[in-house]
């Protein structure tokens, strides 16, 4: 015969409480003087109905049920009743290899041979899940950072997620749809705080609109006059009389584009520089003219 062990959850002592009508926590001066066997009397009721939930109850799982159903207490303040009546029912297991329970007090006899029958409860304050598939109960549980909230993964391929929201404690907490309340996370609030303050990637730079043609035409021929930094106008020059019109004594015009100046030179001889002119704002072909 396996050993028996606690199967109860703090809530199926919560049940256990309400049903045998426990306003309030049994104060230390009502049961502290009494005996094991005096204990087991008072409170027979209770502890069949402990035993019907669990073969043996844990002193743990008591007073987590007691936290429950009196809200005011703590689990201190239960610890004193509760190794008691663990106390209660460890005495009356040590007594099962009783036959005939001359011996023992009725109360006690009758919690025996409860225990020799094995009874358990039959009936469940919880409703029955609805029926699923197999595939549908195994779900991985992730944290999905592009979305920022917690998602389940079905072998089906559903994923629900949850709604998030800033925990008291520093942690977010995660509210799915198929769960009643929200429940702690491990993720930092500064998680959606740090996102949220992130700035929006700057949009591709457009390029600029083209310049009318009418508006652009005095700087189309502004560079048209800059192309090259020197650039030879040869320009034939006939001076002096028939004759030296005859030797073709001919002169070079020189136009500097950085400084907007016109120069005269000799073709001949050493190319000397005879003189130079011009300003700003005078176009090339003014220059030309005047020269």
């Amino acid at each position: 015969m396996s050993r028996a062990k606690n199967d109860a959850s703090a809530r199926d002592i919560l049940k256990v409480l309400k049903a045998n009508g426990l306003q309030h926590l049994p104060k230390a001066e009502t049961y502290a003087h009494l005996n094991v066997e005096d204990m087991i009397e008072k409170n027979k009721e209770l502890l069949m109905d402990i035993l019907k939930e669990t073969q043996r109850p844990t002193c743990k799982v008591l007073q987590a049920g007691c936290v429950l159903h009196f809200p005011d207490c703590t689990k201190d303040m239960c610890k004193g009743w509760c190794d008691k009546l663990v106390h209660c029912i460890s005495y009356c297991r040590s007594k099962r290899s009783a036959s005939s329970g001359k011996k023992l007090p009725e109360a006690v006899f009758d919690i025996v041979n409860f225990l020799k029958s094995g009874k358990r409860a039959n009936l469940s304050i919880r409703e029955a899940p609805p029926k699923q598939e197999g595939a549908q109960l195994a779900c991985r549980e992730y944290f999905d950072s592009g979305r920022l909230c917690m998602v389940k993964a079905y072998a089906d391929g559903t994923l629900v997620q949850a709604s998030m929201s800033a925990g008291p404690h520093g942690f977010m907490r995660a509210q799915f749809p198929d769960e009643v309340g929200a429940r702690d996370t491990e993720i930092p609030n500064l998680r959606a705080a740090t996102a949220a303050m992130k700035k929006p990637a700057s949009s591709a730079k457009k390029r600029p609109a083209a310049a009318d043609p009418s508006d652009s035409e005095p700087a189309a021929a502004s560079q048209r006059l800059a192309v090259g930094k020197q650039s030879e106008a040869q320009a034939p020059m006939l001076v002096g009389s028939e004759e030296g019109q005859a030797e073709a004594m001919t002169y070079s015009m020189m136009f500097y584009a950085k400084t907007n100046r016109m120069a005269i030179r000799e073709r001949r001889g050493e190319k000397r520089q005879i003189f130079q002119f011009g300003t700003d704002g005078v176009s090339r072909e003014k220059l030309a003219e005047i020269a």
